[in-house]
C-alpha cells in the first residue's frame, strides 16, 4: 500500500492430526491435509512493525467411517522488528 502500511494475504496447505477422545480414551484418530488462509494489516515504522491478523484453518478427515472436521480462526496482534 505504501511505505508505512502493508496488506498481507496468504494461503497454503496445512498438515492436520485430528483426535477425538471420550472420557480420556482415544476413540478416533486421523490425519489429513487442510488449508490455512490469512489476512493481515501491518504498520511499518522505523524499528517496529505491528501487525493485526485474522487466520482461518480448515481440516477434514475420516476414521472408521466417521467424518471429523475442524474449522477454526485466530485473531491477534503480532510484533516484529529490531528491538
Amino acid at each position: 500500500m505504501g511505505k508505512r502500511n502493508s496488506i498481507i494475504l496468504g494461503a497454503g496447505p496445512m498438515y492436520n492430526i485430528i483426535k477425538f477422545k471420550f472420557d480420556g480414551d482415544e476413540v478416533l484418530n486421523a490425519t489429513s491435509v487442510g488449508a490455512k488462509f490469512s489476512v493481515a494489516y501491518q504498520f511499518n515504522y522505523r524499528h517496529i512493525a505491528p501487525r493485526v491478523f485474522i487466520d482461518f484453518d480448515l481440516a477434514k478427515a475420516k476414521d472408521k467411517g466417521t467424518e471429523m472436521n475442524y474449522t477454526g480462526g485466530q485473531f491477534g496482534i503480532a510484533f516484529s522488528g529490531w528491538w
